[in-house]
């Protein structure tokens, strides 16, 4: 998979711009309560949340070298070394369901992502990382209810474990296969799928595909089956 042109994808983003107002919004409505939770203790705790209800207009849409901006703030308040340490687990899970990032994967990404014309896992390039329609009718046989369900993964390029607050940043979503997600957890990778206008990244990729010598000739002895 090579880079997509960032200004490519801004006026895709710019199509769901009625949505994006509302979980801004939500953003504001969820996270203020979170700042009186008796659970929420260290005050570093409330200054993050505080920064990304401050932030809020600018989270969702930003661009890649403004969540790289973004990434010195939410340092300056805890470094991420820390962020992801299992005693502050209680404080990620709080925030980033308080940020909707699980409603997110069921009821936007996967038209998001299918309106953004990404077919494959962005990383193997192998296996589907599409969208598809699916239907419910009624009993006369019409169309009750359409959905559009995601047949992949989100992966998150600054891993959520890190940084929560990116944690629903477009820019910071990456349309994976199962199988890559796994494999990768939180492992940094040098690979950005969204480049600016013009940059050598989007007409090469860092990845190539090849077997290992020897491989067919093994799998072949190893799962030969008899002749009917």
């Amino acid at each position: 998979m090579i880079a997509i042109d960032i200004d490519k994808v801004l006026p895709k983003i710019k199509k769901y711009n009625k949505e994006i107002l509302r979980f801004e919004a939500e953003l504001d409505t969820n996270l203020t309560p979170l700042l009186t939770d008796a659970a929420i203790t260290e005050q570093w705790q409330k200054d993050y949340i505080s920064k990304v209800i401050e932030k809020k207009d600018e989270i969702i849409r930003a661009t890649p070298d403004k969540i790289d901006s973004l990434k010195s703030v939410f340092n300056g308040i805890k470094d991420y070394t820390l962020v992801k340490a299992d005693v502050n687990k209680p404080f990620r899970d709080k925030l980033l369901a308080s940020m909707g990032y699980a409603t997110r994967r069921s009821d936007f990404y996967p038209k998001y992502f299918q309106e953004l014309g990404i077919k494959t896992c962005i990383y193997c390039n192998a296996q589907l990382a599409v969208s598809v329609n699916s239907y419910e009718y009624n009993t006369g046989g019409n169309i009750k209810q359409e959905k559009i369900k995601a047949k992949f993964q989100v992966d998150h390029y600054r891993p959520k474990l890190e940084y929560p607050c990116f944690s629903i940043s477009l820019f910071n979503l990456y349309p994976v296969c199962a199988s890559c997600n796994n494999c990768k957890s939180t492992i940094n990778v040098d690979f950005n799928l969204y480049a600016k206008h013009g940059s050598t990244e989007i007409t090469k990729s860092n990845y190539e595909f090849q077997l290992v010598g020897g491989c067919v000739a093994k799998y072949l002895q190893l799962y030969k089956t008899e002749p009917n």
